[in-house]
């Protein structure tokens, strides 16, 4: 994935995106590698310390998640996240 891509789909700046990145290049999280067939752009991959602190992170995010809607029924969370969604996506919009 290129640094561009990931600022999209995080939907932060490619600036916030690049000073991110440069952090976790400095902690040994990621590596920058030119892109096999398109040699101008730049691809970010997980170091395997990366891989192993995404899944600890990952892993707990769901252990939240469950705590979170715990006593929930699985209609109650599907809509909580269907209002969370709109919820963003009308705070992503507010700025236009």
């Amino acid at each position: 994935m290129t640094s561009a891509e990931l600022a999209r789909r995080c939907q932060v700046t490619p600036q916030t995106m690049t000073s991110t990145v440069a952090k976790l290049e400095g902690r040994g999280l990621l590596i920058r590698e030119p892109h096999p067939v398109h040699g101008t752009l730049v691809e970010l991959r997980l170091t395997p310390r990366g891989r192993e602190l995404f899944r600890l992170a990952d892993a707990r995010v769901t252990e939240l998640d469950d705590h979170l809607a715990h006593g929930l029924t699985a209609a109650e969370v599907e809509s909580l996240k269907g209002l969370l969604t709109r919820v963003a996506d009308n705070a992503a919009g507010a700025g236009s």
